[in-house]
C-alpha cells in the first residue's frame, strides 16, 4: 500500500466518523478536491452525518452512507445553503456553486479504503459518500470524485460494516451500522474559514417554497415536500432538506453494478466477474 501512497498527493485535512462498529479515520485530499472536501468537512462540523446509516453494501465493491433519510435518495451539499452559494475555489467565483466532479490524475480507485462521492442522476453531488472494498478502477475512475482515504486500522471497521447481513435480494443491511458522531481533525486549507453552524439556514429551494405560506392550501402542500430532522415545519432553526429524491440509490449512474437478484442467478465465479463490469462510456 506504500507504493500507492508515493503516487498519491499528500492529504491535507482529516475527519473521523465514529460509528457503532468503531471509528473510521479519513484523510482528505483537500488541495486536489477543495469543493468536495469543504462540503464533507462542513457536514462533519455540523454533525450532519450523526444518526445516518450505511444503507448500502455491495460485497467486494463499496459500502455507502451519508444520507440523512437513510433511503439512498436524500442529502444535500452545503452549496445549497445561502452562506455557501459562492466560493472562491469554484471555476467561476461569480456563479453559484453546483458540486460536480473534481477529478485528479493522481487520485485513482486502485484499492480498498478510498472515499468517493455518490453521484446523482443529474451528475451532481450532495452528502452521500462511499468507501471502496477493493480495486475499482475499471468501474469508478473518471466517474466519481475521490476525495479521501481511510487511515490505519480503522479500515477493519469498514470491512466489518461490509460483512453485515443483507436483506434478501437487496443491497440493504438487515441491521445497518450507524454514525454516532463526527470529529474534524485537521482543516488544512480551510483553517479559519470553516466553523460549526449553530443554526443551519434553510436551503434556497426550501425557502422559496415557504414564501406562499399566506395561502393555506399552498402552505399545506409545501409542508409535504420538505424533510427535516425534527420539530415543527415552521421552525426556522431546524435544518430543512428537499424531499425530492436526488440520489440514485444504485450509487453511480451507469456504473453497471449488478443487483443481488442477478447475483443469485449466476455461479459464484460469474457473479464475481459481473461486479467488475467496466463502466459504459
Amino acid at each position: 500500500m506504500s507504493t500507492h501512497y508515493t503516487t498519491e498527493p499528500p492529504p491535507t485535512a482529516s475527519a473521523t466518523l465514529h460509528t457503532t462498529f468503531g471509528p473510521i479515520h479519513i484523510a482528505l485530499f483537500a488541495n486536489q478536491t477543495p469543493l468536495t472536501c469543504k462540503n464533507f468537512l462542513q457536514h462533519c462540523l455540523d454533525n450532519y452525518y450523526a444518526g445516518t446509516i450505511f444503507h448500502r453494501i455491495v460485497p467486494d465493491f463499496i459500502v455507502q452512507g451519508g444520507d440523512p433519510t437513510g433511503t439512498g435518495s436524500g442529502g444535500t451539499s452545503i452549496y445549497e445553503y445561502p452562506e455557501f452559494e459562492y466560493d472562491s475555489e469554484a471555476r467561476d467565483p461569480n456563479e453559484k456553486v453546483v458540486l460536480r466532479d473534481e477529478l485528479h490524475s493522481r487520485l485513482r480507485f486502485n484499492r480498498r479504503g478510498l472515499v468517493g462521492m455518490a453521484k446523482s442522476e443529474d451528475g451532481t453531488y450532495g452528502s452521500q459518500f462511499f468507501i471502496t472494498l477493493a480495486n475499482t478502477e475499471r468501474e469508478l475512475n473518471g466517474q466519481c470524485t475521490l476525495f479521501g482515504r481511510v487511515e490505519g486500522d480503522s479500515i477493519y471497521n469498514v470491512l466489518k460494516i461490509a460483512e453485515a447481513e443483507r436483506m434478501e435480494g437487496t443491497e440493504r443491511p438487515v441491521y445497518p451500522v450507524k454514525v454516532v458522531s463526527c470529529e474534524v481533525g485537521e482543516l488544512g486549507p480551510f483553517a479559519g474559514k470553516l466553523k460549526k453552524r449553530e443554526t443551519i439556514a434553510t436551503a434556497p429551494a426550501a425557502a422559496a417554497e415557504e414564501k406562499p405560506a399566506a395561502k393555506k392550501k399552498k402552505k399545506a402542500k409545501g409542508g409535504k415536500t420538505l424533510l427535516s430532522f425534527g420539530g415543527d415545519e415552521g421552525d426556522e432553526d431546524v435544518p430543512v432538506r428537499p424531499a425530492k429524491p436526488k440520489f440514485n440509490p444504485t450509487l453511480v449512474v451507469d456504473a453497471g453494478i449488478p443487483t443481488a437478484d442477478d447475483a443469485q442467478k449466476k455461479t459464484s465465479a460469474e457473479a464475481k466477474q459481473q461486479t467488475r463490469k467496466p463502466s459504459p462510456p
